[in-house]
């Protein structure tokens, strides 16, 4: 606890944190990222995100009332998006 009675919250930065010997250890991959990033990530306006959201397409977690996406749910909503061009996609 710090000298004002409240513990320290420790964000996880992108760099790593140093081990036990002292070296850098990889960054961990975010699990759930924010419904920007979200949109971010699958290049989408936040609108469209929200309507898929509301659509039952894309799952959204809530976590202490912050709205989240999971990483691994992001991944399956955008590989079930279908295919376009010469690779059998519509035409």
């Amino acid at each position: 606890m710090s000298s004002t009675g409240k513990t320290r919250r420790h964000k996880a930065k992108n760099g790593g944190a140093p081990g036990s010997d002292g070296t850098q250890r990889p960054p961990i991959p975010p699990l759930a990222i924010t419904l920007r990033e979200a949109a971010a990530a699958a290049c989408i306006s936040l609108s469209s995100l929200y309507i898929e959201i509301g659509a039952g397409r894309l799952r959204v977690i809530k976590i202490r009332g912050s709205r989240r996406v999971r990483v691994i749910d992001l991944e399956d909503f955008l590989g079930s998006c279908p295919p376009i061009g010469p690779a059998g996609g519509a035409k």
